[in-house]
């Protein structure tokens, strides 16, 4: 387990890999950018060349990222050492305090939430989202969570029930209509993202809004070692994006 810099129980090496082909294009061709990942592990993560989608591939296979997700998520994430994920655990109730998240985040989606409208927060974290919208507009919600410790911080400090589910299964059931869905930094974690935002869209009222924020790999601002990594499986420029909600069918 040398060169890991999270306490991760395993590198996740013995875990069957499957290849995974290009969702936006036909194309077969691909160009490798990197053969190891954060946490310092190998992740093969390839461009292509058809439409310059980003993704790992090979990579592990669903029940490797199932076990990942429920078992090392928290420990990968580390939050308790980064000032920013500790001032949300620890101030976003806080009335007198401006977290990261109500600084830098809010003001772009605020806009964009109905007043009193359904809110589906999808990899809801601590729930700290879910919070301020709830106290800003006044929106109900179901939040969806696979991590068990952040489910358990998002309940004991925020004070946000969260459900134990991923967006492919709730989505499969009936769960109504949503004003605004959230996936902020989650996009990327995802194994079939097309497919989920078509689902997505089937969910939506007609004058909804499905906000995304994912990291941008033509500006990642931080090192491209720490850039790519076991948890984003996918790999997001404005162009691509821009394929994505076409062939999704949104606006």
């Amino acid at each position: 387990m040398s060169g890991l810099t999270t306490p991760l129980t395993k590198d996740y090496t013995d875990v069957p890999h499957e290849d995974v082909a290009c969702p936006l294009c036909t194309s077969k061709s691909d160009a490798v950018l990197a053969r190891t990942g954060y946490p310092g592990i190998p992740v093969r993560t390839v461009i292509c060349r058809g439409c310059g989608l980003i993704r790992i591939n090979p990579r592990m296979i669903p029940k490797g990222y199932e076990d990942f997700y429920t078992q090392d998520f928290f420990e990968y994430l580390n939050p308790y050492d980064r000032p920013a994920y500790v001032e949300i655990i620890e101030r976003t109730t806080d009335d007198t305090f401006e977290t990261p998240v109500e600084r830098n985040t809010l003001p772009y989606m605020l806009p964009y939430v109905k007043e009193g409208g359904r809110m589906l927060d999808v990899g809801s974290g601590f729930g700290q989202v879910i919070y301020l919208l709830a106290k800003k507009k006044g929106v109900s919600y179901v939040g969806i969570e696979p991590d068990p410790e952040s489910r358990k911080v998002a309940k004991e400090k925020i004070g946000i029930d969260l459900i134990d589910t991923t967006i492919e299964d709730y989505i499969t059931s009936d769960c109504g209509l949503f004003d605004f869905i959230h996936l902020d930094q989650v996009f990327e974690h995802l194994l079939r993202p097309l497919e989920a935002l078509k689902s997505m869209g089937q969910v939506l009222t007609p004058e909804g809004v499905i906000y995304l924020g994912v990291p941008n790999a033509y500006n990642p601002g931080v090192s491209m070692d720490r850039f790519y990594e076991l948890a984003h499986t996918y790999a997001y420029t404005p162009a691509t994006m821009h394929l994505f909600a076409k062939q999704s069918g949104l606006k």
